[in-house]
């Protein structure tokens, strides 16, 4: 099993402030939780249902949070071509 890309640390310190092996957030999980304050109140449901169809508050989390991980997997996969684009001839 590969690791997923997590874009490394999202506020990197220098080594000799770092200890152990958790050196906090990664760039993924900070897009994550940017991409959750993008989303405000949005709620995923079927255009047009009524509001007794919407997931339970428990369900809608779990579906906010992997929306949230897919939109940051995708910013740094943009990142990504950016970063290439910039830096190649």
């Amino acid at each position: 099993m590969t690791k997923q890309d997590d874009g490394g640390l999202a506020y990197p310190q220098p080594y000799t402030q770092m200890t152990g092996e958790d050196h906090g957030m990664t760039l993924l999980d900070y897009f994550a939780g940017q991409a959750l304050v993008a989303l405000g109140n949005w709620a995923p449901r079927a255009p047009g249902a009524a509001i007794e169809k919407w997931p339970e508050p428990a369900e809608l989390k779990r579906l906010r949070a992997e929306w949230a991980y897919e939109q940051a997997a995708a910013m740094l996969k943009a990142r990504a071509v950016t970063s290439q684009e910039r830096h190649s001839p």
